[in-house]
């Protein structure tokens, strides 16, 4: 029975061609062309839904890179870091002000959540040679689901039943923002990146939904 590499062995050859990104962050190759070993062949996986190829040994052959990025990626994740760095500062307001128990441990919750993926995100950019995204960027107008400074300063200042209904409709928006993001990011041909897009869609649609439940339940 004839050996072969698997994908990780096929990974390798492609660590070795590619080398890393260049000083200027371009993104690596969408593809990488290698030629397999002289006395193993290589299984090329396709990707979802496309069979398995065989490259002889000594033959040349093409695999997707799976480490190359795109603008898109970078513009998904340099957005998502400010504005889960919001969520952070609403959910900062919750021991204090709100009434609601519930509403309490779900601000606890989404810090919990959101702080690790923040660093997440950074290190993907730094992995990448790219610049770090500006935590403290606010720009309204290109964060889907952002909350305005009116409105952040209406939650600052708000206490009790009221601070719990505002912090729930302000989270939800934000939350719905994030999805919409998720989802025009969803093609990412990045590992990395689209496992941090499905899991922003899977985790804040769960918490919209308990969110809803619960102002519904407030009201």
């Amino acid at each position: 029975m004839p050996r072969h590499v698997l994908l990780a062995a096929a990974l390798v050859l492609v660590a070795a061609g590619c080398g890393g990104t260049t000083s200027d962050a371009a993104p690596p190759p969408a593809t990488i062309e290698f030629t397999a070993a002289t006395d193993v062949p290589v299984l090329v996986p396709g990707r979802p839904g496309e069979p398995t190829t065989t490259i002889a040994p000594g033959e040349t052959g093409r695999m997707e890179n799976i480490a190359t990025w795109s603008q898109d990626d970078v513009d998904f994740l340099t957005a998502m870091v400010p504005h889960h760095a919001q969520a952070l500062d609403m959910a900062a307001l919750a021991p204090d002000r709100a009434a609601d128990s519930r509403v309490r441990s779900l601000a606890e919750r989404i810090a919990a959540a959101q702080g690790p993926e923040i660093e997440a995100m950074q290190q993907w950019l730094r992995a990448n040679d790219l610049p770090e995204a500006d935590e403290d960027d606010h720009s309204h107008d290109l964060m889907k689901g952002m909350a305005s400074t009116e409105q952040m300063l209406a939650l600052d200042a708000a206490r009790g039943a009221e601070f719990d209904a505002l912090f729930l409709e302000l989270m939800i928006a934000h939350h719905e923002g994030a999805l919409d993001m998720a989802a025009d990011a969803a093609d990412s041909r990045n590992v990395q990146v689209n496992e941090m897009v499905q899991d922003t869609t899977i985790k804040q649609g769960v918490e919209i939904a308990r969110m809803e439940e619960l102002l519904a339940d407030l009201a």
